[in-house]
């Protein structure tokens, strides 16, 4: 099995994007809500992320979440304090 840090530029294309944030889930299961996460590992990714977001008019839904996993702004957790 491949390391996740590996496979993780797979998901920030248009394509997944648009089906991570599809409310065929929702639909699936009858939910009435849901939230949909996307975590980005470097700032182009989440720049490429913004666009796509922003071209497929989900960039201000509320129920859409961005995690900076970045490990380049912020302190490590055991360096810190």
């Amino acid at each position: 099995m491949r390391p996740f840090r590996q496979r993780r530029s797979q998901l920030a294309d248009e394509d997944h994007v648009s089906r991570a944030v599809s409310p065929i889930y929702e639909k699936a299961s009858d939910a009435k809500k849901s939230i949909k996460v996307i975590l980005f590992f470097t700032k182009a990714e989440k720049d490429r992320v913004d666009a796509i977001l922003k071209r497929l008019k989900l960039d201000k839904v509320e129920n859409v979440v961005l995690i900076d996993a970045r490990d380049d702004n912020k302190p490590s957790g055991s360096k810190a304090g």
